[in-house]
């Protein structure tokens, strides 16, 4: 049988493929994820997967322990207990875990960045050669490390969005960031991180005024 945990996490990402698909911002999603559950289904997935690497730490078990760094972004929408999501994150970064789930080079700088914005002890090195989908992902990565500023986000982040969702060369396979075959109206990690921004002091400042422009929580024009 299918453990749980990875049971939310598929249904979790199938909700945000219809928001993404469906909805032109984030903030237009509410009922939507009202009625699916999706922040029960987070909650109960952090926990699960947190005991789950428990288990796996121990020598205990051998269920795969679930270290998606995107899943974050869906948790910071919804508004996830931020002691659940900061274990999420430890465990990003945790060897014990990594070594047997490995991330790419990419991944793992994505994971620390996630860990210096959300204010707990990361060591960002040398950003890795980026290669195919891995440059729409470059602006988050940059504006998470704190090397660039929210104007400069909200441009880069705005140019990914618009350049990726008309592109075929490269294929968005989780189905959340987009792309020409299968386009998405709005940025959940521009979104994501514009609600992060708020509660947060991250490097670059982030929480002084909320990223993007008027057009709402999205902050950044569909792919149409």
């Amino acid at each position: 049988m299918r453990p749980e945990h990875h049971t939310l996490a598929t249904e979790l990402v199938e909700i945000f493929q219809k928001s993404l698909r469906d909805y032109p911002s984030a903030g237009d999603c509410s009922t939507f994820w009202q009625g699916t559950g999706a922040a029960g289904k987070a909650r109960r997935f952090v926990d699960l997967n947190a005991q789950a690497a428990v288990v796996f730490r121990a020598g205990q078990g051998r269920t795969a322990v679930v270290n998606d760094p995107s899943l974050v972004h869906l948790f910071w929408l919804l508004d996830v207990d931020p002691i659940g999501v900061r274990r999420y994150v430890e465990m990003l970064l945790d060897k014990s875990i990594t070594r047997s789930f490995p991330h790419t080079k990419f991944w793992a700088e994505y994971s620390q960045a996630i860990a210096l914005f959300s204010g707990l002890p990361a060591a960002m090195g040398t950003k890795p050669k980026l290669v195919g989908y891995e440059k729409f992902w470059e602006p988050y990565l940059d504006f998470m490390a704190g090397s660039i500023s929210k104007k400069e986000f909200a441009v880069r982040a705005g140019t990914s969005f618009a350049n990726r969702n008309r592109q075929s060369r490269c294929i968005d396979w989780q189905g959340l960031d987009g792309d020409a075959k299968n386009p998405v109206k709005w940025d959940f990690r521009y979104a994501s991180l514009q609600r992060k921004a708020e509660p947060c002091a991250p490097p670059n400042g982030g929480p002084a005024e909320p990223l993007g422009n008027s057009v709402g929580i999205g902050g950044l024009p569909s792919a149409s």
